[in-house]
Order: C-alpha cells, then structure tokens, then sequence
C-alpha cells in the first residue's frame, strides 16, 4: 500500500485490530506517517466469504471517503539518525545506578527482560576495539523500522548482552546475513504472528578462536554455551533495538517462543565427515563465516539404533513435520517461489554412520526428498481456502475431490535443496529437527582488528 500511495495510486489499507500500531509505524519509516486506513476486528484469512463481506461492508463509506479526499502527506526521510542518545542514570552506588538502568530499559522495552550490563561509554570503547570499522560508519539500514545500524550502535547492544571484542565482527556480519534474506520473507519473518526465530550459526576458524560450541548441548545452557549464549542475545538485542522490533508495535507474533532469546552454535566441523556447511555454499575451509537460519520450531528425535543406515534414515524421516501450501501459491507473481525447508541438525555418531554407509550430503538430502511425503489432500488445505490464489499448474490438484487428492503423495518440501544438514552435538544418537521459514543466508565475518 505504501508503495502504491507514494507512486500517486490511491489506496486504503484494510487494517485487522490488533496491527494499528505496525502500521503506523511502518508508514511513518517510509515516508508517509499521515497514511490513512480503515479497521476492521478480525483478520480475514480465518473468515469465510459472508463473514468477510459482513466485515467490509460497515467501513466501506470510510474506504470511498479515504479515497475521494486529499491528505497531506509531508516527506520525511525515515529510519533512525545515526547518532547515539546517550542516558545517564545515577544512585548511591554502581549497583543501584545499574538497577535503575535496568527498570529504566524493561520499561522501554529495549532488552529482552533478563537483567543487562550497563553499556557505559568506556564498555562501548573498549568492544569497538573489535573492529577496523570505524564507530560511525553505517553497517546497514535494519528493517522493519528501517534503523540505521552504526558500528557504534551494534557495539552497545553487544555491551547489554556482556559482549567481549571479539564478537563484534561476528555481530555486523550476522545484521548482514540476515538482510541477504529474499526480501518479501524477510519483512513477513519479523512481523508475522507466526513464532519464527533467527539461529546463527559460525563456520571456520572463528568459531573455535571465539569458543563458540557445536558439541553436547550446544543449543543449551552452562558454562560451555556461555560465548553462544552472549552473541545470540546480542543479535537480539540488536534485531529489536536499531530495527525498532517490539512486541505489540512491529512484532505481531501471537504466543512467541523461547528461541527468541538467544539462538547461535558452531557447527561441530571436527568429528563431520563431510565438508563445512560454508564449503557447500562456496566459501573455502579457513573462512569464517555465518549463517542465519529463519526456524520455526525444534524437534528432537528419539530412537534407539539403527539396522542399516537406511533404516536410520527412514527413521528420522517419521519426525520431519508436514509440508504447506506455498508451493501451490502465487502470492508474489507466477512462480510460488516456496522456501519453507527444514535444517537437520545431525550429532557426529549418525554423520559417520551415514558416510560409511555411502552416503553423501546430497545423497541424505535426495534421500529425504523422496521418502518424506504427504497426501495432497493435506498439503492442499490451506489452498483449498484460497482458490482464486492457485497457481494455473496446480488448479487441476487442488479442484480434485478430496477422496482423490488424499491417493496422491507429494513431497513436503519442494526439493531437495530445501533440506539443510548441519553436523552438531555430542556421541549419543539424538539428532533435532527445525523447519525454516526460508532459504539460509552465509556471509563471511570480516573487519576483525
């Protein structure tokens, strides 16, 4: 809408109550914070066409209204300015400076709720020694608010979450992986009410100098986990603070999930036997790099033994989740362009059992592909509500009656790209399952003092 209003076309969202505030917010960042709108209660996609149309019909003088007036609507530049506010907080002591600091920031909602060191201007000094950037250079403009993400700015959301120098690099390059994202998932990832989370992940010689884990429990806590633990929530801290999103005001997620929190491993590169995940996406050996993961879950799976490494596949093959209706889909153009996969996190003992048996990467992932299906009656579910949105190749599939459909078996994902293997964790046979919400993005870590 916003793109159609600064191009001149008149236009009126159609607002569900609950996004005011994302909407207003979203204009306002791109120019138009005078952008008018009608609401209505419910969102659309879980009304039937009469209860749609009972919806509509009461703002409908609104909608002509809007359209046949004319609005101001003053150019702004939007996004944030790149200088830093800088707040001073005082008490009778250090500790109780910090705790005003803190109920100060939980009240903005500019931390994720746990307690936060204080990012005091000798803590920022000494975290952008980190780097060869300089402290107002701009990294990135970060959605959904469009905030301009100095080196300065990452380096004080990495004080918050107790970052060391090290870990600033890793923090600019994780910002910039994440905007390689296709940018129509990309906005729909951060502001959907769906529960998707980043996970980060580091290859290379990087992950080993900073003591990031990828062996036992490397999604967990403790004391090994701890260097995971700070650089995740530094990205998010980042993520919520410079890209302004905040829960109720851009982040519209309905129940959320814990993985929000603090997400980051290293793949566990020294017991695979296959090559680094940064090789197959074409970087060399000894670069650093990092990977975001857009997951929707986690799922353990749980068996005891295997009788032939295709039967250990076939096993793990029963916990991988349903496939979706994306790829009938033509929300963006004629090609559905689906990207929803899922990342397999395999511990080393199942690596080694697989590449003794033969099998490649790509062999597990053609193997998956092929194994893992669903009937089309169940993939179709959510087309089936959205005919009109079918693409003309699938048209035949989704007007089957559903007795035929449920007699025809697709595979979940579209193909077998979409499955990522990463090796992790420790010598017992648990491997963990997280379907994605779209393709991974890698970027080498680069500016390192």
């Amino acid at each position: 809408m916003v793109l159609f209003e600064r191009a001149s076309k008149p236009a009126i969202p159609i607002v569900s109550h609950g996004f005011e505030t994302m909407v207003d917010t979203t204009a306002k960042v791109r120019g138009l914070p005078q952008l008018q709108y009608v609401v209505v209660p419910l969102n659309y996609k879980s009304l039937t066409p009469e209860q749609a149309i009972v919806q509509t019909e009461p703002v409908m003088d609104d909608i002509l209204r809007h359209l046949t007036s004319v609005a101001e609507q003053p150019e702004t530049a939007g996004g944030n300015s790149v200088g830093v506010e800088k707040i001073q907080f005082h008490g009778v002591d250090r500790f109780e400076a910090c705790e005003r600091f803190n109920e100060a920031f939980l009240r903005n909602d500019w931390g994720d709720g746990y307690p936060l060191l204080p990012p005091t201007e000798e803590r920022v000094r000494e975290i952008l020694r980190g780097t060869t950037r300089k402290p107002d250079d701009v990294v990135c403009i970060f959605p959904p608010a469009n905030g301009v993400a100095t080196v300065e700015k990452i380096a004080i959301n990495a004080a918050m979450a107790g970052c060391r120098p090290e870990h600033l690099p890793v923090l600019m390059a994780g910002l910039r992986a994440f905007l390689k994202i296709h940018p129509v998932w990309l906005e729909a990832f951060q502001t959907s009410t769906s529960s998707q989370a980043p996970l980060f992940m580091l290859n290379g010689p990087i992950a080993q100098e900073l003591g990031v884990n990828g062996g036992r429990c490397c999604l967990g806590p403790g004391r090994d986990n701890a260097v995971n633990i700070t650089i995740g929530r530094a990205f998010t801290l980042a993520i919520r603070n410079i890209g302004q999103l905040y829960p109720g005001i851009t982040d519209m997620d309905t129940i959320g999930s814990p993985r929000k929190f603090s997400f980051c491993l290293a793949e566990n590169e020294k017991e695979s036997p296959w090559e680094p995940f940064q090789v197959e996406h074409g970087y060399s050996k000894e670069a650093s790099t990092i990977t975001i993961f857009s997951t929707l879950g986690e799922r353990d799976v749980a068996f005891q033994g295997h009788l032939s490494v295709e039967h250990l596949l076939r096993q793990i093959s029963t916990f991988i989740d349903a496939g979706n209706s994306e790829r009938f889909l033509g929300f963006r153009g004629e090609s559905a362009e689906s990207e929803k996969g899922r990342l397999l996190l395999l511990p080393p003992i199942h690596a080694q059992a697989l590449a003794d048996g033969g099998f490649s990467k790509k062999a597990v992932k053609e193997f998956l592909y092929h194994t893992v299906t669903q009937p089309a009656k169940q993939l179709l579910q959510v087309a089936r509500k959205m005919q009109n949105k079918v693409l003309p190749q699938w048209r035949w599939l989704a007007e089957l009656p559903e007795s035929e459909a449920e007699k025809i078996f697709l595979p979940v994902v579209e193909s077998p790209e979409l499955y990522h293997i990463v090796v992790a964790g420790s010598d017992r046979p648990k491997p963990a399952i997280c379907p994605i919400y779209c393709l991974p993005s890698t970027l080498e870590i680069t500016d390192r003092a």
